[in-house]
């Protein structure tokens, strides 16, 4: 029985042995504190470097992308009424003719019916009220007083040169728009009237217009 004993209290003690040799070594204290130290110090410098601009992370790396500024689309241009277009003369703001000036007047002052139309003029003197375009308004009702003479001339087959004082190409071409129509429908079609062109005298300040029949 005592063999026994003492053969199991040998055994334990040479397992405790065993034991103690296999266990790694504690580093000391002070050890410990020096590495966590070191790695402070080691983060601390890279966040210094990643505040200035020279870390190596993806802020130090990466470049503000420039974005375009958006391209303003122009609006759809607006046409312009018939009368906005033409020229203006700064000196009397009124419009100026489009065609050559005659003894002091556009040349279709004196001969109405040119470029194979069949027109007349009226005169308007400045208005009291309503400016530029009520004188227009009237320019163009003496006109197209005068031009409803050419045109009974021509419903009526008056064909008398001397007293249209137009070609005879031009006169045959409206007599050919009404020769199968009636009297009535042929003043229709022949009251269809346009301002071919008009002028502002810079002295006197009369509008002058010119209405065509429309071909």
């Amino acid at each position: 029985m005592i063999k026994t004993i003492a053969a199991a209290a040998a055994s334990l003690a040479l397992a405790g042995c065993m034991a103690s040799k296999t266990e790694a070594p504690k580093p000391a204290a002070h050890n410990t504190k020096q590495i966590q130290q070191t790695r402070a110090d080691n983060a601390f410098n890279e966040l210094e470097k990643e505040v200035s601009g020279q870390g190596t992370g993806l802020e130090g790396m990466e470049k503000p992308v420039q974005v375009p500024a958006p391209s303003a689309e122009k609006a759809p241009a607006i046409p312009k009424p018939e009368y906005a277009n033409r020229p203006v003369d700064k000196d009397n703001l009124g419009p100026v003719t489009k065609y050559p000036i005659q003894n002091g007047f556009p040349v279709w002052f004196a001969t109405p019916n040119m470029d194979g139309y069949i027109g007349a003029v009226g005169i308007a003197k400045q208005q009291a009220r309503g400016g530029i375009a009520a004188q227009r308004r009237t320019a163009k009702a003496l006109a197209q007083n005068d031009l409803a003479r050419s045109i009974r001339v021509i419903v009526n087959a008056e064909v008398n040169i001397e007293k249209l004082n137009v070609d005879t190409q031009t006169l045959k071409y409206y007599q050919s728009k009404v020769s199968t129509l009636s009297r009535h429908q042929a003043e229709e079609v022949l009251s269809d009237f346009e301002i071919r062109d008009e002028w502002l005298d810079p002295k006197t300040k009369e509008l002058y217009v010119w209405l065509v029949l429309r071909k």
